[in-house]
């Protein structure tokens, strides 16, 4: 059975800036058929609001980031928001964890501190892409280095 999984918006914002780590980690996730991830309309309004912001004018290929959201919709399933949650330091983030819930992720990838402190919300871990990774053998450790399976 596929894991499923809900990626916070600065994982993409992360992957849409640079060319490092996080953009090939995420690219190795979402083309493995291991998962299937989720997203509901207050996700992406988010996704394309943070996008479309001015301090990242320039620095965001929005036609790449445009063409990658609208590819992620087709491989995504999009779920309505149907338990609510307000348990996050920034209540902005608890719209993420009430998708989470709704949709019985197995894991939400985030950067964010204020998600990442409640570790678990259900049956939602709550992790770094790069633990993510490691914990699904997509990342092994070689004497301290990543190296990519």
């Amino acid at each position: 059975m596929k894991k499923k999984v809900v990626l916070d918006t600065n994982i993409l914002l992360s992957a849409f800036l640079g060319n490092g780590p996080i953009k090939k980690d995420l690219d190795k996730v979402i083309r493995r058929d291991f998962f299937t991830f989720y997203y509901s309309d207050e996700l992406f309004e988010e996704y394309t609001d943070v996008i479309s912001r001015k301090k990242f004018e320039g620095k965001i290929d929005l036609d790449g980031a445009g063409l990658f959201l609208t590819a992620f919709k087709t491989i995504a399933i999009k779920f309505d928001i149907s338990k609510e949650v307000a348990i996050c330091r920034d209540k902005n983030d608890d719209f993420i964890l009430s998708l989470c819930m709704s949709c019985e992720a197995d894991f939400l990838i985030t950067g964010d501190q204020d998600l990442l402190t409640i570790g678990q919300l259900g049956k939602t871990k709550i992790v770094r892409l790069p633990d993510f990774c490691q914990q699904n053998g997509l990342i092994t450790i070689i004497e301290g280095s990543r190296k990519k399976s």
